[in-house]
């Protein structure tokens, strides 16, 4: 059953209708990014930026792993929808092992 919130005006037309526009995760992938390596693409048939986005969720160095929540921040790695059925991640410094999750919405 869809979930969401529906306004309506004072004549009943409906004015803002968020119904089931949740993210769902539809795969993760891990990529290795080489010490002079400083983005990476990486093919998923189906995914365009109009309806996906893609977050890095871990970044592993060596024995230390990084957990992100959200977008990165100070230069850390970051994955964009490059172009239709390609994800780009990127990344300042090389030398990571990231695992990506791509989500669909709307």
């Amino acid at each position: 059953m869809p979930q969401g919130l529906q306004c309506f005006d004072e004549t009943g037309k409906i004015v803002v209708d968020v119904t089931d526009r949740q993210m769902h995760l539809i795969h993760t992938f891990e990529i290795s990014l080489g010490s002079n390596e400083y983005y990476k693409d990486y093919v998923y048939d189906g995914i365009t930026s109009e309806t996906h986005i893609a977050i890095v969720r871990e970044n592993c160095l060596g024995n230390m792993t990084q957990q992100y929540p959200t977008l990165a921040y100070h230069g850390g790695p970051f994955a964009s929808i490059y172009t239709p059925n390609v994800v780009r991640v990127s990344a300042l410094s090389g030398l990571a092992l990231l695992t990506v999750d791509i989500y669909r919405y709307g």
